[in-house]
């Protein structure tokens, strides 16, 4: 065998070496590869799932912000009614006593005035057999005065 021969098969060898170190280099680095795309599929799905968990608690503090205030809202308008019907209890009760107010008044503006009592008619209902009051009420006067015209005239009121 020649020196060139065994130059020839060492240089053939250490390109067969060569060619199966590439070979394992690349397969190693494919591997390596299908891992990186590996994580980065998962990756990708659990940003997705993230993602979708973002959106339901983001809708979840929506809703409840939502039910939140519906809730504090309709407990002011509850409020402003109750307020409401207070302050129209109250409308009436003001209005009531307006009312009997205005009647007391017309009472007094259209009772008549004491120099103006009918004597003779007082003592006529008296003499009917009519109370003092009972005087007062058809005469539309006091009492009192009802009282104060007998007396005046010597009779004692019933």
């Amino acid at each position: 065998m020649s020196e060139d021969t065994l130059i020839i098969y060492i240089l053939a060898a250490c390109l067969l070496l060569m060619a199966v170190f590439l070979i394992v280099k690349e397969y190693s680095a494919a591997k390596e590869t299908k891992k990186i795309i590996s994580a980065l599929r998962a990756t990708q799905k659990a940003k997705s799932a993230i993602e979708h968990d973002l959106k339901i608690a983001q809708q979840n503090a929506l809703d409840q912000l939502k039910n939140q205030s519906a809730a504090i809202l309709s407990e002011h308008i509850r409020a402003m009614q109750d307020e409401l019907r207070d302050m129209q209890v109250e409308n009436d009760t003001r209005a009531l006593r307006i009312e009997r107010l205005e009647e007391r008044i017309n009472e007094f503006v259209s009772a008549p005035n004491p120099a103006e009592i009918d004597a003779s008619r007082v003592i006529a209902l008296y003499n009917s057999g009519f109370s003092s009051n009972e005087i007062a009420r058809q005469l539309k006067i006091n009492q009192s005065e009802v009282v104060l015209t007998l007396r005046l005239n010597n009779l004692e009121p019933r």
